[in-house]
């Protein structure tokens, strides 16, 4: 490598977009890892840095070619560290998934079901019985006979 460049700088433009994917891959990265997301890793490989591709294939030809290979080969090792690295996470909230929890209200459900209820009314129709026995005059004068003594004279 030579000490004196050899052609243009990055462009800024450039360079802010790369930080930006940088910044993008590294929280992508660490959502994998804390949250064991291996979707988060699958988007490193399919849209940052393709994206960062983008960006390099763009940068004008007068940029230093030993620093455009410089950064490309950067992008390019963090991209192979990243897949390696997530090669090893795996999906963690599919065990602790609430879905066995929700069966469990369920059950008292059917223990409040009235069947019990049935047998008071069905004592009901046996009090009104004694009722309907129980009032036999109605109003004719068949009744019972008045003690003696209280009888109606005519």
């Amino acid at each position: 490598p030579s000490e004196e460049p050899e052609g243009d700088p990055l462009p800024a433009d450039a360079v802010a977009q790369l930080e930006i994917r940088l910044d993008e891959i590294e929280r992508r990265y660490q959502d994998a890892v804390d949250n064991g997301n291996p979707g988060a890793c699958r988007d490193i490989g399919t849209d940052s840095l393709p994206a960062v591709e983008v960006v390099l294939a763009a940068l004008p030809e007068s940029v230093d070619p030993e620093l455009r290979t410089a950064v490309d080969q950067s992008f390019a090792r963090l991209g192979e560290l990243a897949e390696s690295e997530c090669a090893d996470i795996k999906p963690e909230p599919v065990p602790e998934e609430p879905v066995p929890e929700e069966p469990i209200p369920e059950e008292p459900i059917p223990e409040e079901t009235v069947p019990e209820e049935t047998v008071p009314e069905e004592t009901v129709p046996e009090e009104t019985v004694p009722e309907e026995i129980v009032p036999p005059d109605d109003g004719n004068g068949g009744g019972a006979e008045a003690p003696p003594g209280l009888e109606k004279q005519d």
